[in-house]
């Protein structure tokens, strides 16, 4: 499983630069060459949250430091 878990790293690096965009769990398990299964499988395992859950608190941790930067305020 450790091939698995570093395709799943590298998912996560294309999740964070596409913060802002909806990104379909069957284009991240296209990108890491595994079924959607079994990219879900892995992703869940490797940061223990599926891919969406962690997609949506990447967003909200970037909108919550976006808030904090004085010239937003």
């Amino acid at each position: 499983m450790a091939a698995a878990g570093l395709a799943t790293e590298a998912r996560s690096e294309f999740i964070e630069e596409h913060l802002a965009e909806h990104i379909p769990l069957a284009t991240l398990a296209e990108l890491a060459d595994l079924s959607l299964y079994h990219f879900a499988r892995a992703f869940t395992q490797s940061f223990g949250i599926p891919p969406h859950r962690y997609h949506v608190a990447r967003r909200m941790d970037r909108a919550r430091s976006l808030l904090r930067m004085p010239a937003l305020r």
